[in-house]
């Protein structure tokens, strides 16, 4: 059987928080850790197990624009991303997405339910992030919705 080459997962951990036995870091495949702290101490641990540790500027999180930079010149020019509403909503926030791929399930959960982003409170609608739809389609019970957010201009290959 042909060998299945992982992606290359990058984590944001901006306070070296990621423990060294997580699967994240342990599993097959390389782990590129984005931290804003110099813990050597911590970074050397995060190596030792086998993810690769890089330090980038940013106060309170890491600076998303810089991590992104970084990744390109890295050559790695496509990113999934799968993360929490506050990241998520970091992302959207600096039109730094430019395609959601978003699976809904035929339930409601109520307002209590999690986010998908956490973003300012609208004040108008003028503050709202359009989406175009470029695909909907169900599979299984769900539907697959491919939208791109109006906070990122074009163009975009085609879905």
């Amino acid at each position: 059987a042909p060998e299945v080459k992982q992606p290359l997962r990058v984590v944001l951990d901006s306070g070296l928080r990621t423990p060294r036995d997580a699967k994240i870091v342990t599993d097959a495949g390389d782990t590129l850790i984005f931290t804003t702290q110099t813990d050597d101490s911590a970074t050397s641990t995060l190596r030792d197990a086998g993810g690769r540790v890089e330090r980038i500027d940013g106060t309170g999180g890491c600076d998303l624009g810089a991590v992104l930079d970084r990744l390109g010149a890295l050559e790695i020019n496509e990113v999934w991303v799968e993360a929490g509403a506050g990241l998520n909503g970091a992302l959207i926030r600096e039109g730094l997405i430019d395609e959601l791929i978003v699976y809904m399930a035929p339930q409601i959960l109520g307002n209590d339910a999690r986010g998908m982003f956490v973003i300012d409170e609208l004040i108008n609608l003028d503050q709202r992030i359009s989406l175009e739809y470029k695909d909907v389609r169900r599979v299984g019970d769900d539907l697959r919705i491919i939208a791109h957010p109006s906070t990122v201009t074009g163009p975009w290959p085609d879905s």
